[in-house]
């Protein structure tokens, strides 16, 4: 089995093994189609619920390792919830105007 070789100066942007070129494609592919996808669909709920999950599901970041108690560290994590709750905000208001206007507005 191929192992990666962890190190002092051994770190490079660019995957070194088809198992991070596949991380690498992927994550690409998610940060790329949610922009593309909330403007394609005029900012719609669908288009909002899935930039929503992506964006909470960054919050990994804040507690998969060890928490570093810096001054920066909560300004970051502060501004990541404050930009997401009113990203929440945003999705929630969509949907329920939607939701509202599908009442009103028949589908045939």
């Amino acid at each position: 089995m191929d192992t990666p070789i962890v190190g002092a100066m051994n770190f490079s942007m660019i995957p070194n093994n088809y198992y991070g070129w596949g991380d690498f494609l992927t994550g690409s592919l998610l940060g790329i189609y949610g922009a593309m996808n909330i403007r394609q669909r005029n900012q719609d709920c669908s288009s909002r619920t899935l930039n929503f999950a992506l964006d909470v599901a960054d919050y990994h970041k804040y507690f998969d390792g060890v928490w570093h108690n810096f001054a920066i560290d909560w300004i970051e994590l502060s501004l990541k919830v404050i930009i997401d709750a009113y990203s929440g905000y945003r999705m929630m208001r969509t949907c329920i105007f939607q939701l509202y206007y599908s009442e009103i507005v028949p589908w045939n």
